[in-house]
């Protein structure tokens, strides 16, 4: 049994041998200590990293939350003046909003895509005005909805990445 046990020692052990070392108590243990050593620092670096990621991702989280708040509040504005000046009707027809304004980003997202479809369609006519000399620049309000439509879809894009990245980090971990 001890020539077994030996064996797998000097398998384990002999990328950590220096050159003119052989396999005896004294340089066993050096041996161990340099095992050890190297796979603490592969565990540090892993750990490192692995925070790196998490301090990466909390930042996407509330870049996201920042856009997401940033569009649901233009969207909630838009919604409200489409309705006072030409009625529920263009809200859910004209504009297919048939619900209340998300308040997670996936369906915020899709209605603020469905908004800007809409609202871009040469070929849709506006809807009148219920109220006398109401009207509304449409164009100023497509400019609006753009940029934090594209930043939120980005920032949900890269937070994708990030846990992406976590995730192998996190496979890196676990030591061979």
């Amino acid at each position: 049994h001890e020539d077994q046990v030996t064996e797998a020692l000097e398998e384990l052990l002999s990328p950590f041998l220096e050159e003119a070392e052989r396999l005896e108590l004294k340089t066993l243990f050096r041996a161990i200590g340099r095992l050890i050593d190297d796979r603490q620092a592969r565990i540090d670096r892993t750990e490192l990293a692995h925070l790196q990621e998490r301090t990466a991702d909390k930042q996407h989280q509330r870049a996201k939350r920042r856009k997401f708040k940033q569009l649901r509040a233009l969207m909630v504005q838009f919604r409200g003046g489409v309705r006072s000046i030409f009625g529920e009707s263009a809200v859910r027809g004209y504009l297919g909003l048939d619900q209340a304004t998300g308040r997670e980003p996936v369906l915020l997202l899709r209605q603020a895509r469905r908004v800007l479809q809409r609202l871009q369609d040469p070929d849709r006519p506006r809807p009148e005005p219920q109220i006398d000399g109401g009207n509304l620049d449409w164009d100023r309000w497509i400019a609006k909805l753009e940029r934090p439509t594209r930043e939120l879809e980005e920032a949900r894009e890269g937070q994708h990445i990030e846990a992406k990245e976590t995730e192998s980090t996190l496979r890196a971990m676990h030591l061979d």
